[in-house]
C-alpha cells in the first residue's frame, strides 16, 4: 500500500526515557558528532512527558527543574533532531527545496542513526518508557475546489451534508491499539496559511510502549498503522487525488 503524491508535510519518529537520561554534558557531545551535518541550534521549552494507556486517560509529566529541548537543524531545514532530558525525536519536513517525501523507510533509518548515536554517548536505548510516529498531512481545500472548511469528498470521519458552510473544524479521536501498547490520536482542524489559503491538518500519532517488543518491529507495526487508518479516512475522490494504490 502506497501513495505516489501524499499531502505529508512532516513525519516525527521519537523515543522517550524514564527521566532526565540525556545530560547537558551528554548533548554538548552529540553535537561535536553532528555539527557539521546539522549547523542550526535553537533552543525551545521542553515537551512534557506522555504515557499512553489503553482503557486510562494518558498520563503526562514535565521534568523539574530548568530544562530546555535542544534543536539541530540541517541546512535547508528538512531534518531536525531535538533532544531533551527524557526524549529524542527526529524530524524529517517538506520545504520548497525538498518537495518530495523520502518515505518511511529512509527516515526511520536516519532515526536509528541518531538513536545510536546518543546511545554511545549516554546508554539510553535501555531507558526506552514510550516510542512514537507522528504524521502531519497539509490538505490544500483548493485541490479539491472547496472554499469552506467542508471536508466532504476529503475525509469521511464526521455526517457533515454538502450544503454545510463550516465556520471551522476540529476533531480529536484516539484508538486504543494493543499490539502497539499504546493508543493512535488523531486531530484533524482547520486552519488559514499566511497567504489566506484554506487547509485541512491532520496529525495521526502513533504512541506506546515496548513491552518486550523490538524496536525494528515497533515502529513497523505503527507505521502500518497509521497508513491502515489514513487510507480508511479518506474518501475514494482523495485516494484518487493522492495516487493510492495497493502495490
Amino acid at each position: 500500500m502506497k501513495f505516489t503524491n501524499a499531502p505529508i508535510k512532516e513525519v516525527v519518529i521519537g523515543a522517550q526515557f524514564n527521566g532526565r537520561i540525556i545530560s547537558n554534558e551528554c548533548i554538548y557531545r552529540f553535537y561535536d558528532l553532528i555539527k557539521n551535518k546539522f549547523p542550526i541550534i535553537k533552543e525551545n521549552h521542553i515537551l512534557p512527558a506522555i504515557i499512553e494507556k489503553l482503557d486510562i486517560p494518558s498520563e503526562t509529566k514535565i521534568l523539574p527543574g530548568f530544562n530546555s529541548r535542544k534543536f539541530f537543524i540541517n541546512e535547508n531545514g528538512s531534518k531536525l533532531i531535538q533532544l531533551q532530558g527524557d526524549r529524542l525525536l527526529f524530524n524529517w519536513k517538506k520545504t520548497d527545496l525538498n518537495e518530495e517525501y523520502p518515505h518511511f523507510d529512509t527516515v526511520y533509518k536516519e532515526f536509528r542513526l541518531v538513536l545510536n548515536e546518543v546511545d554511545m554517548i549516554c546508554k539510553i536505548i535501555d531507558k526506552i518508557n514510550q516510542v512514537e510516529v507522528t504524521y502531519l498531512d497539509h490538505v490544500l481545500l483548493s485541490d479539491f475546489d472547496k472554499q469552506t472548511f467542508n471536508p466532504l469528498n476529503i475525509f469521511s470521519l464526521l455526517n457533515i451534508q454538502e450544503n454545510d458552510n463550516l465556520k471551522h473544524l476540529k476533531v480529536e479521536l484516539a484508538y486504543p491499539v494493543a499490539d502497539l501498547n499504546g493508543v493512535l490520536n488523531i486531530n484533524l482542524t482547520s486552519a488559514t496559511k499566511n497567504n489566506d489559503e484554506k487547509i485541512f491538518v491532520l496529525e495521526s500519532t502513533c504512541r506506546g510502549a515496548l513491552n518486550g517488543k523490538n524496536l525494528n518491529t515497533w515502529y513497523e507495526s505503527a507505521h502500518q498503522i497509521l497508513l491502515n487508518r489514513f487510507r480508511s479516512i479518506i474518501t475514494e475522490n482523495a485516494k484518487q487525488k493522492w495516487g493510492f494504490s495497493n502495490e
